[in-house]
């Protein structure tokens, strides 16, 4: 019985975390129109800014970027 019991339970795990999850969202028109989103335009130059950072140390722009140059993620989970 309990073999029985365990394939029941499993089957029935399966099946509910094998459900379709919902595709994301369209952007908004207006953001589409503008660019593609909330972010900055791609390959416009950004705008002057100030952000505070994990260790509370306030940098710009300018300050974050390197010899290297810089990659700055913008990240869309704020419309979710």
């Amino acid at each position: 019985m309990r073999p029985a019991r365990a394939a029941l339970v499993l089957a029935l795990a399966g099946a509910a975390c094998s459900r379709a999850q919902p595709g994301p969202r369209p952007l908004p028109p207006a953001w589409v129109e503008a660019g593609g989103g909330p972010g900055p335009v791609l390959g416009r130059t950004l705008p002057p800014f100030e952000a505070v950072g994990h260790d509370g140390i306030r940098r710009t722009l300018d300050s974050l970027r390197g010899p290297n140059g810089l990659l700055l993620n913008f990240n869309r989970s704020v419309v979710w």
